[in-house]
């Protein structure tokens, strides 16, 4: 008589199979994670029915942007800020702390009452993203454009974080031009 081997309990195999998979899913992210390019960019824009001089103000200010960022909304009241330097233009800047991440969002040039250039670095560690505001003259007001790119240079993890981020990061940046845009237009009685 052959001896057969016992077959193994459904609970092992079961284990087993989860263990492979695991381990192919985490094999596969790995392989991801660094062919994907570290560099990203977002843009979005909207069409503001009035002078670019209306718009300045709101985008050239951290504290202004409170009235119109999606950002601030969400993690308020937790998150704590701090204003610094001047309340408009070069230099004005936040700092905030959501608790679980912190960071500096800074002005950091201006042109002609035009385009503001400002910088985000979260947690202490070096710039992490830039971006632009800019105020174009358009048919009927002023297109008011808006972007924002960064690099995770090597970070394995924080490329796959941006795979997820990129979209969230475009729907906000529409929701918050769209807040400019409503205020904006209901100050001057467009709505």
């Amino acid at each position: 008589m052959l001896n057969r081997p016992e077959p193994k309990p459904l609970l092992s195999r079961i284990l087993v199979v989860i263990a492979v998979g695991s381990i192919a899913v985490l094999a596969a992210l790995f392989v991801l994670a660094f062919t994907v390019d570290g560099k990203w960019d977002v843009e979005e824009s909207v069409l503001v029915n009035v002078p670019a001089s209306r718009i300045y103000p709101l985008v050239s200010s951290t504290v202004a942007w409170e009235r119109w960022s999606i950002w601030n909304e969400v993690d308020m009241p937790s998150m704590k800020r701090e204003f610094k330097g001047p309340a408009l233009g070069v230099g004005s800047t936040v700092e905030w702390d959501r608790g679980l991440i912190s960071g500096v969002t800074r002005i950091s040039s201006v042109a002609d009452d035009q385009q503001i250039g400002f910088s985000i670095s979260f947690d202490q560690r070096r710039e992490f993203a830039e971006g632009r505001i800019v105020l174009r003259n358009a048919e009927g007001g002023t297109e008011v454009f808006m972007r924002i790119r960064g690099d995770t240079h090597t970070d394995p993890i924080a490329k796959l974080a941006v795979l997820y981020y990129k979209p969230t990061l475009k729907r906000e940046m529409n929701i918050s031009l769209t807040r400019l845009r409503d205020k904006i237009e209901k100050t001057a009685g467009l709505r």
